[in-house]
């Protein structure tokens, strides 16, 4: 899910919708959310009056200095940058504070995600599998290079393990050796290469596991 921008004019209704997918995003990461009416005393739960906001990490350290949303020094625009994984708050286009979120960065190590998962479709060819298949990872891509899946994932790590699995259900089958695949590379700590990828007539559910 892609980070919703609050822009000028966006009031009421609107711009809650806009600060609760923000939040939503925040908690996908293992961030957490306080707010506050005056600044200083901060609560987990959103009351009528608040107008300000900062973020922790989910053991409790805090992320950012609070934000004020309301009143005559209120942010007006966040953009979220994918290529750095800061949190923009803008006044008038121009950056006034900076929050980095990406996980490769503000996670604590204990709330990194470490297996994802990808389901492929049925196909006779990777091309096939990942043409049908339902959305990856936010932020994933995928490729095929003739018989190999090339996954582009941008977290900055190394994969440990691949396990893929045969889509029976409500069974799901591991494939070993061979019926699996011939081979992982992992080109840098941002792409991975799944060599000679099951060929099996079924669905099928990678298991990536990173270090």
């Amino acid at each position: 899910m892609a980070f919703t921008e609050i822009n000028n004019g966006d009031s009421g209704l609107v711009a809650r919708q806009n600060i609760n997918a923000i939040i939503q995003e925040l908690n996908n990461y293992g961030l957490r959310v306080q707010y506050s009416a005056d600044g200083s005393s901060w609560s987990y739960s959103f009351t009528s009056g608040d107008d300000w906001i900062r973020f922790l990490k989910t053991d409790g350290t805090v992320v950012s200095e609070g934000l004020q949303i309301g009143g005559s020094s209120s942010w007006d625009e966040v953009q979220f940058d994918t290529a750095n994984g800061n949190l923009n708050f803008l006044i008038d286009s121009d950056i006034e504070f900076t929050v980095n979120l990406d996980g490769r960065y503000a996670l604590s190590s204990e709330a990194k995600q470490v297996v994802y998962e990808l389901r492929l479709a049925v196909g006779i060819s990777v091309a096939d599998r990942i043409s049908n298949s339902t959305p990856n990872p936010y932020g994933w891509t995928l490729t095929a290079s003739g018989v190999d899946l090339l996954i582009e994932h941008n977290l900055g790590r190394r994969v440990s393990n691949v396990s893929i699995f045969a889509i029976n259900t409500p069974e799901e089958q591991q494939l070993f050796n061979t019926a699996a695949y011939n081979g992982i590379i992992t080109t840098d700590e941002n792409n991975l290469k799944i060599q000679s990828l099951a060929t099996i007539s079924k669905e099928i559910k990678i298991y990536i596991i990173f270090i």
